[in-house]
């Protein structure tokens, strides 16, 4: 029977005997740890050397690569050479091999793409840094930490080539032993770079480095291991890990307990090929094919509490009378104009500020909890719209930056933020964390509100699968961000469409495309926005004017629907009081699920959040740590997505607004009523027809739910 004799440097507490069977042969395979102490690692090698097959040592610290340069320990170069009559093997091979093929095949996107992810050591898993930095590139190392104590965090491959082209020279004579001390990776520590270390919710590890860290500290935590003996497993259980995936292969071998190192691995192979050479890469990929090995994780999930999620969003006023919504600033509301458009001009000189928090959203679905730091600029959108791109782009980096340090993994551009320069797309880039404009899930409550509108008023057909709208929808704003993705989401279920912006070219453009993507759909276009006003049953307005009166409301046909996505508002309320007939609405903002405590004023009544701040919230919720919505192109599929996230999580629509505030089913009633008494007074038969027909019909004063 061939016989394995596998040495962890680290602890005895995983010693085992036992015998496995591989391609129908027995092996024998001896484990012992030998508790750092070099002596005892060395009388064991020289004990066994010649009376077993293959040694399997592991627990060293690692190699250091630096290009095609490899050091290796001192201490790591001495144990393998003691071996003089039997083959040392250590695992290298077959990790390198395997877990990066794994990674990709499995884990990359579902657990690394655009998160940040905390490795205990970076080189001793550069294997799994280097695919893992494929996936993002927001990865942290504590190894000035583990090697020298020093409270130092690296962000990113690059720091740490340089972290080990300084400190190769020290680590390969660093003595073994000394690694035996416990380390904390705790809040309390001061230096802000391990808090947000401490803070990372992904954590990489091997199982051997697990023995120099207090466990404590990864509770709630993801935890990536090479491998997972029982043992360890346990002692994780206990201090409440929140999921433990490792990457033992899957095949005969492993399926047998208890689990085996790759160092093992590599040794059965060894012995099985029953030649002197020492093995190679190849000869391992041949047996990893041959073997139909799965690049399977297997995953632990744990009892213990799922950690809150942390992101952070930007407002800023959106006109000079908002500026006093800020405590500091309350006692100045009485500021003659003059004053005000001083104070308008001078106070944009003013950094963002942390304005404050909003808590307590938790996923009816999932029971993931998440909580935002809401920022603030004090530029109004005259001023964003006048400065020079860049120096908005240095601000809303600035509170990139610091979210980041204080836990936040996404963030969120409100209002004109998200509208100067290229869109986001700059301050993504910039960014240490992903950003995300919130756009889609601002054109799907804007259609979300209409829908919910257009029922009630009674009008038209609800926005049913399968059904049109028999009438006319028109986008205002058509070439913008919003209003093209809402012009091709309305030419899914109406059949016909106005829409209208300052540019023509950009109009033609969306034209073809629309006719492309529902050929079912008669497609208008005008520069012009009154040019079709008359004829128009649903109106959605998305502009950045600042001047209002985009459309000329004397126009509008009794019982038509305005949607207002504009920031500021297209209609005062005296402008809007001029029609009694028509029904216009604010872009819908949402609920958030949960108890929700928002303790700063952002305009909005309670705890009632903008569509761009509950997108932000939907994708902490669901973990989708990316660079969601960004620039002037938003993807309908994104809209359809973020508005099935908003469905699973329990978000749900606000009370429907208006210029004059919350507008009630009792305003929509005398609404309809006044539209009623203005179609019979139309000049044409259809306008009598369609008013007798509403009247006949009572005010629908259900909500359904709908999924379009």
């Amino acid at each position: 029977m061939k016989h394995i004799v596998s040495l962890l440097f680290s602890s005895a507490k995983n010693n085992f005997e036992t015998t496995i069977t591989s391609k129908g042969e027995t092996i024998r395979i001896s484990q012992f740890g030998a508790g750092f102490d070099p002596s005892l690692m060395s009388s064991l090698i020289k004990q066994f050397d010649g009376h077993c097959d293959a040694f399997a040592l592991t627990g060293f610290h690692p190699a250091i690569k630096l290009g095609r340069r490899v050091f290796l320990h001192a201490e790591s170069q001495r144990f393998m050479g003691l071996a003089s009559e039997t083959p040392v093997l250590s695992g290298e091979i077959f990790r390198n091999a395997y877990v990066p093929w794994a990674i990709r095949q499995k884990l990359g996107k579902s657990i690394f793409a655009n998160q940040r992810v905390a490795f205990i050591s970076g080189l001793a898993q550069q294997n799994i840094a280097h695919t893992a930095s494929e996936f993002t590139d927001r990865l942290l190392f504590a190894d000035p930490y583990l090697h020298f104590g020093t409270p130092i965090i690296l962000k990113g491959l690059h720091e740490l080539q340089s972290y080990a082209r300084r400190t190769a020279p020290v680590l390969v004579r660093k003595s073994l032993k000394a690694s035996k001390r416990e380390l904390r990776f705790q809040n309390s520590i001061l230096n802000p770079r391990m808090s947000e270390f401490y803070q990372t919710e992904v954590w990489v590890s091997t199982h051997t480095l697990l023995e120099r860290i207090n466990l404590s500290s990864l509770r709630g935590k993801v935890l990536i291991l090479d491998t997972l003996p029982e043992a360890l497993k346990l002692r994780l259980e206990g201090v409440g890990v929140r999921e433990i995936i490792h990457f033992t292969p899957d095949f005969e071998v492993t399926r047998q307990e208890p689990r085996l190192n790759y160092a093992c691995l590599e040794a059965i192979l060894k012995t099985q090929l029953g030649t002197d050479e020492a093995l190679t890469q190849d000869e391992v990929l041949q047996w990893i094919s041959e073997s139909d090995i799965e690049p399977l994780m297997r995953t632990a999930s744990q009892r213990s509490i799922r950690p809150t999620r942390k992101f952070a969003f930007i407002v800023h006023p959106l006109s000079v009378k908002d500026l006093f919504r800020h405590p500091a600033l309350q006692g100045l509301s009485h500021l003659p104009k003059p004053a005000e458009n001083f104070l308008e001009k001078g106070i944009s000189n003013v950094p963002p500020i942390r304005y404050g928090t909003i808590s307590g959203i938790k996923s009816k679905s999932t029971g993931q909890t998440s909580e935002g730091m809401i920022y603030t600029l004090f530029d109004t959108p005259t001023q964003l719209l006048n400065a020079e791109p860049e120096k908005v782009y240095e601000k809303l980096i600035k509170v990139a930056e610091h979210a980041a340090r204080h836990g936040a993994d996404l963030i969120g551009l409100g209002a004109f933020t998200k509208i100067v320069g290229d869109a986001g797309v700059t301050v993504a880039n910039r960014s240490p964390i992903p950003v995300t404009t919130g756009n889609s899930l601002s054109a799907a409550a804007t259609l979300w509100a209409a829908r919910e509108a257009s029922e009630k008023l009674g009008f038209m057909p609800p926005f049913v699968r399968g059904n049109l709208i028999h009438g006319t929808a028109m986008v205002v704003g058509a070439s913008g961000s919003i209003g093209s993705v809402s012009a091709k989401l309305l030419s899914k279920v109406a059949d016909q469409l106005v829409i209208t912006g300052p540019r023509g070219d950009k109009l033609l453009e969306l034209k073809s495309q629309i006719e492309a993507m529902s050929p079912n759909v008669t497609v208008k276009i005008s520069t012009d926005s009154n040019r079709y006003l008359s004829e128009c049953d649903l109106i959605v307005i998305s502009t950045s004017s600042l001047k209002g009166n985009v459309i000329d409301i004397e126009q509008v046909k009794p019982g038509a629907v305005i949607c207002d996505v504009s920031r500021p508002l297209s209609f005062t309320p005296k402008e809007a009081m001029k029609r009694p007939d028509v029904l216009i609405v604010e872009s819908g903002e949402v609920n958030l699920p949960g108890k929700i405590n928002l303790n700063c004023d952002i305009g909005l009544e309670e705890t009632v959040v903008y569509a761009c701040l509950a997108e932000t919230a939907l994708l902490s919720l669901e973990g989708r740590i990316e660079n969601f919505t960004l620039s002037r192109e938003i993807n309908y599929r994104k809209v359809n997505e973020i508005y099935d996230l908003a469905k699973k999580h329990g978000a749900t629509l606000a009370t429907i607004r208006g210029p004059m505030g919350i507008i009630t089913d009792q305003e929509i009633e005398l609404c309809r009523e006044h539209a009623v008494k203005a179609m019979k007074k139309g000049r044409s038969a259809s306008a009598s027809n369609q008013a007798e027909e509403a009247e006949s019909q009572p005010l629908k004063l259900k909500e359904e739910e709908h999924h379009e």
